[in-house]
Formats: C-alpha cells, structure tokens, sequence
C-alpha cells in the first residue's frame, strides 16, 4: 500500500457514501497491509458497541486480520467480546464473528482451544429458525475446510460433522461430507504417525 495515512473521521462521516466506502477501503487496507491499522486498536474495539451494524461487522473483521501481527496482545482482551456475539442471535453478526475468531485461533495458537470449543458448540446457539442454524453451522465447516484441522478439537469434530451432516440444509450437508473426508485424511495420517 503506498498511502498509508487514513482519516478515521470517515468513520463518523453522516454522508453515508463516504462512511461505508471507508469502510470497505479499511477492509482492503488491514487485509493487504495490516500494521497501518493496528496502532488504531481501541479505534475498532470501540465500534464493536456501535449501533451501526455495518460499523461492527467491519471492526469484527478488522480485529480477525490485525491477529496476524498482534505481538502485542491488544486484541486479546476483545476475543471474549467477540465469542459473546458469536452466541447473539443475529446471524450476520455471527458469520462476522466466526470469520474473525477462525482467524486469531490460527494465528494465536494459545487461544485455540477456546475458540474452538466456542466454534463447534454453535448449533447450541439460540437461532430464529433451523434455517439460521444450518446456515451458521456451514459457516463454521467453511473454515474446516481450509484449515489444518490439527489446529482444531479433533476429539469434538467429529460430533460436530456429523450433526452438521444431518442438517436439513443441503450445502451445509454437502459441506460436512467434504470436511469429514478432510478429518478421516486427517486422523489417517495421525495413526501412521508413530510420534503420535
């Protein structure tokens, strides 16, 4: 990125054309070059209270990216804030929160456990229709199906995949057949694996 000033009065901005184009431009920023953003912590901790949705869905995901460099630990107090919205009910708030948590469970291997534990108790979640559930669930195994799943709960995935396979939605169903092949590779491996 060669301009790497930003004006987070945008933010504020009542010209929604400038607000929103601001924020999908941070978006761009903290995914191609996230130290920019990062010294501007309490700047998207703050909007994780906003009214605003759009405003919280991009702190959500801003938080995720900026775990790729937080040798600081500043965001690790928000991880609890963000496991807290995981569980709110509003399925876009939760798909904003999966996608933001999955990625500091990568890149803060001390917080994984929690997290994934948080992760795949989503069906748990009190949801307004099943649909919602299923949807949340597929969520979850789009993640699953990108990561290494040693990073994960192996003893809990599989109960997961298999509810997830269960579900009445159909690309959650098919999704958890494609990390269910993923896992049997997986644990395959391991037991090949004469250190394990």
């Amino acid at each position: 990125m060669k301009n790497t000033s930003i004006d987070l009065k945008k933010l504020h901005s009542a010209d929604p054309k400038v607000k929103y184009g601001f924020s999908k431009e941070l978006l761009q920023i903290v995914s191609e070059a996230p130290k920019v953003l990062y010294p501007h912590v309490q700047e998207w901790t703050d909007l994780l209270q906003q009214d605003n949705q759009i405003l919280k869905w991009t702190a959500i995901d801003i938080i995720g990216y900026l775990s790729s460099i937080d040798t600081e630990d500043k965001i690790d107090p928000v991880i609890s804030q963000l496991i807290e919205m995981l569980h709110g009910g509003h399925l876009i708030t939760i798909s904003h929160a999966i996608s933001s948590l999955s990625r500091i469970a990568s890149n803060k291997p001390k917080h994984r456990p929690k997290i994934w534990s948080e992760l795949l108790n989503i069906r748990a979640n009190t949801f307004k229709s099943d649909t919602c559930r299923d949807i949340a669930t597929g969520k979850v195994l789009d993640v699953l199906k990108k990561i290494p799943l040693e990073e994960t709960d192996l003893a809990e995935l599989p109960k997961f995949i298999e509810k997830a396979g269960q579900c009445e939605w159909d690309a959650t169903r098919k999704k958890a057949e494609i990390v269910k092949k993923r896992l049997d590779k997986t644990l395959g491996q391991k037991s090949m694996d004469p250190s394990q």
